[in-house]
């Protein structure tokens, strides 16, 4: 199981460098035709992160009332503007209220709808492409579940490569223990892996304020163990830097950075994980002489 990080758009070329040493391998971020997503797709590419690249109302012109035909048009001109991201995740939360606007109304036919004609444009352009699809389902919101099981029965298996997942445990150390959450997500995972789909977990998190940055640490650890023993595929962590305002976490401390670029505990836990991880990797990959005492 690899690892990323969610980064915000403009990505800055110190960023990049501290998930690149981190061994992160994907970067996740939204995506538009903007001079911020330009320099964060070009900074990307010299760095040598693969993009997960996030596509939603904002790559329409007109967000609050765009039609099908201009969410094709606005999936044409992306993918035409950053040609090398290699897997996209169409929508994002799809039954937030709050991320719901135009055609994308929040029933699962709209999103179908949405799904089919992205899917269709990406991989005519790219049969490579990996597409995610539902957008980030929501372990612990049971409508989530009721939706992707619709979405599916209106055949949007056939419009996915892999099931995004996002995976908060908001009340860790607030009432609710690790072991809750392991309990919890396992039967959510199981259910979302009878669609037949691989399991990308795209946006999973702890604030450092929620408890301490040993606490962050500790959540990334041992989330990325529960994961990998599940088969989730890849992991990409909320987020590379702190989004707050130095010295105030009111805002948010999700990140593996504070806001001076400083790393906290679960910066080198994350490197931590990801050498580990590749150095399995090459291990398996190398051959050996143990058949030479056989």
């Amino acid at each position: 199981m690899t690892l990323g990080v969610a980064v915000s758009n403009p990505l800055s070329e110190s960023e990049a460098n501290s998930a690149k040493d981190a061994g992160a391998t994907w970067i996740r971020v939204d995506v538009g035709i903007a001079t911020s997503v330009q320099q964060t797709y070009s900074i990307a590419q010299v760095s040598g992160l693969d993009m997960i690249g996030i596509v939603s109302y904002w790559v329409v012109d007109n967000p609050d009332s765009f039609t099908l035909q201009d969410w094709e048009s606005a999936i044409q001109a992306v993918y035409s503007a950053y040609p090398k991201i290699r897997a996209w995740e169409i929508w994002n939360e799809p039954t937030c209220s709050k991320y719901q606007h135009g055609y994308m109304d929040g029933t699962p036919q709209r999103y179908f709808n949405i799904l089919k004609v992205a899917y269709t444009v990406l991989k005519a352009r790219d049969s490579t492409l990996t597409i995610l699809g539902v957008g980030g389902a929501q372990l612990g919101v049971n409508g989530d579940l009721t939706f992707t099981a619709t979405v599916f029965s209106l055949g949007g298996g056939a419009y996915m490569d892999a099931l995004a997942i996002h995976a908060y445990p908001y009340q860790l150390n607030a009432g609710e223990t690790w072991g809750y959450y392991q309990e919890l997500w396992s039967e959510q995972l199981q259910q979302y892996a009878q669609f037949g789909k691989p399991l990308w977990i795209t946006e999973t998190g702890l604030r450092s304020d929620q408890a301490s940055e040993s606490d962050q640490s500790n959540y990334l650890s041992a989330s990325y163990s529960f994961f990998k023993a599940l088969g989730i595929r890849e992991l990409i962590w909320y987020e590379i830097t702190d989004d707050g305002v130095a010295g105030d976490f009111s805002v948010g401390s999700w990140g593996l950075l504070r806001n001076d670029l400083t790393p906290k505990q679960s910066y080198d836990t994350f490197r931590s994980l990801a050498f580990h991880y590749a150095l399995t990797v090459t291990r398996r990959a190398t051959p050996t002489n143990d058949t030479a005492f056989a």
